[in-house]
């Protein structure tokens, strides 16, 4: 498993395929000579551009010699003065490489920049090694601004143009595109046609002989990719360092992807397209194991500021699967206003058949009550000149009364019952005129609740 680092902030972005551009060659050294083909290693003919030395800057002077390149062009490939003619050649900014004037200039009138890129794929020490001769004096070499070579004082002297400098240097460079710059200026005489321009025999190597020059031969647009790499290398975002402005990060190997922070497994993109977050073997394209990192009992997964929008409704399973319902949001609020309107009138018809069952309970609790009241038969019976009814009466609201009735229904006796429980009313004949069949009844808050019948004889 190939792990990653990340030793500055990165943002995880769904997007195409990653790598999808051609891997770039890479070396471990680069061929910077003027007047060389890097890729071909044959000596540029005399006249033509050099395709890798642009002419970055010129003195107005210099921009007045006719012949002279504009800025932006490449710098052409001028006649040897006497060194380097079986391994480089001299450039300057017009193809005959010297010019005169009416008279005598300062020191710094007439003087040109030239300037090489070269690619870097990773971040190393760099070895600048080269020889180096020009005419007439040379103020800077720097790669990406900073000087890797002393200033030369003018001189009229001639041995500039026939003697080598070597020149020593190293740097450590980041991944991207560097500049290797050349800045000459010429001490012309008058009436004289003076040489003008450099000569450069050697060039740039990793120090440490990795592969991390971008071939000259590369296309323009590559990945810088790493076969070699151990479980000991990691890479570095930082900011928009890619070639061609396109921050991606991957692997184009069967190597799952690990995230590390602080030595910790946080995450895993594996080589089938799954991402887990605190998990190390996601089941689904997006997998996040939310155990064991919020204290507080909230969330661990957090949305902040979401617009609103339409669609269907999300379900999640017992296992956290995450599911569409295909039921859009719109329809679910009509059914569930159409649940709550029905709830709402089953609790009323509940309500009516509560109270219809309380009336209902209580007339049977009343019944009960009511049944339990009775009269007994009354003794003796028939009877001459009195008779005793016994009673039982277990409640009643209003009032309870023993009703006495001859055969035509008149109403003889009416004794009220003060009392609940068990009594003995004692009936005098004295209101009943003549011998007969009487009736009794017990009568509880307007109810009949039993009736007898006794005889009366004379």
């Amino acid at each position: 498993m190939k792990k990653i680092i990340l030793w500055l902030a990165a943002s995880f972005l769904t997007a195409p395929a990653l790598w999808a551009q051609t891997p770039c060659p890479t070396v471990s050294s680069l061929d910077l000579s003027t007047g060389r083909d890097a890729v071909t290693s044959a000596l540029i003919p005399f006249s033509n551009p050099d395709p890798n030395w642009i002419i970055t800057g010129l003195t107005p002077d210099c921009a007045a010699v006719p012949g002279a390149v504009t800025l932006g062009q490449q710098a052409r490939v001028c006649n040897n003065w006497s060194l380097g003619a079986g391994s480089a050649r001299w450039i300057s900014f017009l193809n005959a490489g010297t010019y005169a004037t009416s008279s005598t200039v300062p020191d710094l009138t007439y003087g040109f920049t030239a300037t090489r890129s070269f690619r870097v794929c990773e971040e190393d020490a760099f070895l600048f090694s080269f020889d180096f001769a020009n005419d007439n004096f040379c103020t800077n070499i720097t790669v990406d601004g900073i000087p890797i070579f002393p200033p030369q004082t003018p001189s009229t002297n001639p041995s500039n143009y026939t003697t080598f400098t070597p020149v020593s240097a190293t740097l450590v460079l980041g991944p991207g595109v560097h500049n290797i710059s050349v800045t000459v200026y010429n001490y012309p005489v008058q009436s004289f046609s003076n040489p003008h321009g450099f000569i450069l025999i050697g060039g740039v190597s990793s120090l440490g002989a990795n592969t991390s020059l971008i071939a000259p031969d590369a296309p323009d647009k590559c990945e810088c990719i790493r076969y070699d790499c151990s479980d000991t290398c990691y890479w570095k975002v930082d900011g928009n360092n890619i070639i061609g402005g396109r921050n991606k990060f991957g692997t184009v190997s069967t190597d799952d992807v690990e995230i590390i922070t602080d030595n910790t497994d946080r995450g895993i993109f594996t080589n089938k397209g799954l991402f887990g977050w605190n998990t190390m073997a996601p089941t689904a394209y997006l997998h996040v194991n939310c155990a064991g990192h919020n204290e507080q009992g909230l969330s661990d997964i957090r949305f902040e500021k979401l617009e609103k929008g339409r669609g269907n409704i999300l379900v999640i399973d017992k296992e956290g699967y995450v599911y569409d319902s295909k039921v859009p949001l719109e329809r679910y609020v009509e059914e569930m206003e159409a649940i709550r309107n029905e709830n709402r009138e089953l609790r009323k018809e509940l309500q009516g058949l509560k109270e219809k069952m309380d009336i209902l309970l209580n007339q049977a609790g009343n019944n009960v009550e009511l049944k339990s009241s009775y009269l007994e038969q009354n003794y003796p019976n028939p009877f001459e000149a009195t008779t005793a009814i016994a009673y039982n009466v277990v409640s009643y609201k209003r009032q309870a009364n023993i009703i006495i009735v001859d055969a035509r229904g008149a109403e003889i006796v009416n004794h009220a019952i003060h009392n609940t429980g068990k009594g003995l009313l004692t009936v005098d004949t004295g209101k009943m005129r003549s011998s007969g069949i009487y009736t009794y009844s017990l009568v509880i808050d307007g109810i009949v609740v039993d009736t007898k019948k006794m005889t009366l004889v004379r």
